[in-house]
């Protein structure tokens, strides 16, 4: 499933998958609290309908959690998880590929995605929009 995240990128992305580094000591605590009140906004609109069932599908993936555990867990959860998943890519993906007007260098980031560097989930669609792609 490829979700449009070129909105999203224009968050404060730091608050959502920021590091001790940079948060400190309750940096977990605070990202998620930040992800969960992205997912009742941002995260109703990027993920609508069946997408939490997919993204948890697609989570199982990681092996991470077991199936009941993802199922377990309500859909606001399920948001703010793949939230927290496109935050980071994205600051990856500036911080690796940025150009100087802001904008990222997309073949740059797919040479680093086939070398194995980056996920490779983000691409640039025709419409010049930003896409995460959710899925195996």
């Amino acid at each position: 499933m490829e979700l449009d995240v070129t909105e999203f990128a224009k968050e404060e992305l730091g608050a959502i998958s920021g590091s001790i580094a940079e948060l400190g000591p309750n940096a977990a605590r605070i990202t998620w609290r930040n992800a969960l009140e992205a997912a009742q906004d941002v995260g109703l609109t990027m993920l609508p309908g069946d997408a939490p069932e997919m993204a948890r599908q697609w989570l199982r993936g990681f092996g991470a959690w077991t199936v009941e555990e993802l199922a377990a867990l309500p859909d606001r959860e399920i948001r703010a998880l793949v939230l927290q998943f496109i935050a980071g890519d994205l600051r990856e993906a500036e911080d690796l590929c940025g150009r100087a007007d802001g904008g990222i260098d997309w073949e740059q980031y797919t040479a680093m995605a086939e070398c194995g560097t980056v996920g490779g989930r983000l691409y640039a669609g025709d419409n010049g929009q930003i896409y995460f792609y959710m899925g195996d």
